[in-house]
């Protein structure tokens, strides 16, 4: 992940008095996204000491190749190459370096787990890891207070400061830089505390900005399914067999030749944890991936990107008056994807506004009221996904059988009525249910889409006629 400390490890070895004593010769050279095999080069021979003139520049990759190999031929040398992006650019240099056995080297950062796969080919590779929040406190107060002991009032709102900065070095030496600069007060920390993200936003440095290389590096189908994982609460864990239903029904998954849907999005999921972009929160019983979460950073980032492409929009009421005002409403309604409150679907509704959406995703609820319909369903006729499995709700969803459009159904049953999926969107690929179903009623002409359903508890004394596979989980 960017911001780890990967071009800052490799300068302290560089810099190292016993790494300038052992080795006859360094280089170092920083590639990039958009590289130059000759530019590359031309640093390389720079680096090492060679007098790179106007003639050196106009010299094809090939006789540079050379002139570098030559001059490296017979000395134990140390090269560094920083920031790689692609295995492509490692093999365009990796002929130029000799191996005479005597000890020499080449070191390799990159965000890319398959570049560092490649490159390394037998050799050493050190996944450097998120610190800890002892680690992150230690660090804050040896950037902030310059080895002098930390006072007492400011400890806690320190650690809580040093927590939220997710264990990411790049972000503990924005802060560091901020609170060395301000007084000492409790009541300052305090404030920062509470704000962390929105001073790293706004950081002059741009640590932002190096953190969303990353996304900028992605092919086009990735970037749809990034910024949507960015749309999660804060911290949030996301179960993979859900986020790949999400996937799929989004219709974000090209099209598989030689694997299944499934399979093809559980390679784009393994994509991006290769890519550092997500985090591995949890594994199974057999070592696979169970659910994977979102740096707050890079989740800051995917917000800006989708705010910046229109990508999706993240409402919550506002607690003050429980009221949104008419401007937030034009802008909602005209955005596709929506991740909200429950109590936002309501007043849509009440404000007689009928919306774009194709995507609700809810995941905080008001108290449970006592109406037996999902009367705001008339202003979402468009979805494709509903997601209420994070709401507890106690009316019935015959309503939903207007949602002709619907790939993705979860909802959360808090009732023992009979829950009947009669007259359901044919289309509907995924549905989840938390709670007890007491009755299920499935046709052949109705659910020929269907291939996962979930539930906690289901009434078999019933007859199922799917005509695709469908994986149950009960």
């Amino acid at each position: 992940m960017g911001g780890l400390g990967k071009t800052t490890l490799a300068t302290k070895i560089f810099h190292d008095s016993f790494v300038e004593y052992h080795f006859d010769v360094r280089g170092w050279v920083t590639v990039s996204q958009a590289y130059s095999t000759q530019d590359m080069l031309l640093q390389l021979l720079a680096s090492i000491g060679k007098s790179i003139n106007e003639a050196a520049t106009k010299l094809e990759v090939a006789k540079l190749c050379e002139m570098l190999y030559q001059s490296l031929k017979g000395r134990k040398y140390l090269i560094i190459i920083d920031d790689i992006w692609s295995c492509k650019a490692w093999d365009d240099v990796r002929q130029c370096f000799p191996n005479d056995n005597n000890g020499s080297r080449v070191l390799v950062t990159t965000r890319l787990t398959e570049v560092a796969s490649h490159a390394s080919q037998g050799g050493f590779t050190h996944n450097l890891q998120h610190l800890t929040q002892v680690q992150s406190w230690e660090l804050l107060c040896r950037k902030t207070l310059r080895g002098y002991e930390c006072p007492e009032s400011l400890t806690e709102p320190g650690k809580r400061i040093a927590k939220k900065c997710g264990g990411l070095p790049l972000a503990l030496v924005v802060i560091a830089g901020l609170l060395e600069k301000e007084e000492k007060r409790k009541d300052l920390w305090e404030n920062i505390a509470e704000r962390v993200g929105s001073y790293i936003i706004n950081d002059p440095k741009g640590c932002l900005d190096t953190l969303a290389l990353s996304y900028d590096h992605l092919p086009c189908h990735l970037k749809k399914c990034v910024l949507y994982v960015g749309g999660f609460p804060e911290d949030y864990k996301i179960q993979v067999r859900k986020l790949i239903r999400l996937w799929m029904a989004e219709g974000f998954i090209e099209e598989p030749h030689e694997r299944s849907w499934e399979e093809e999005a559980e390679y784009y999921l393994m994509d991006l944890i290769d890519r550092n972009l997500l985090l591995v929160a949890g594994k199974s019983s057999n070592g696979g991936v169970k659910s994977c979460r979102m740096h707050d950073l890079l989740r800051e980032v995917c917000l800006k990107k989708a705010c910046e492409e229109n990508f999706f929009k993240k409402v919550s009421m506002p607690t003050s008056n429980g009221n949104l005002d008419s401007t937030s409403f034009v802008s909602i309604v005209t955005q596709r994807r929506l991740f909200l409150d429950y109590t936002v679907l309501e007043d849509i509704y009440l404000h007689e506004f009928a919306t774009h959406a194709r995507t609700v995703l809810c995941f905080r609820g008001s108290p449970i009221s006592s109406r037996t319909d999902a009367f705001w369903i008339s202003s979402f006729l468009l979805l494709r996904v509903l997601d209420l499995g994070n709401i507890a709700l106690v009316y019935k969803f015959s309503d939903l059988k207007i949602l002709i459009h619907l790939r993705y159904l979860a909802v959360w049953s808090c009732n023992n009525d009979a829950f009947s999926f009669s007259g359901l969107s044919g289309g509907l690929q995924t549905i989840i249910v938390n709670g007890n179903l007491d009755d299920f009623w499935s046709s052949s002409n109705n659910m020929t889409n269907l291939r996962h359903l979930q539930c906690d508890h289901i009434n078999f004394n019933v007859t199922f006629h799917f005509t695709v596979p469908t994986l149950f989980n009960l």
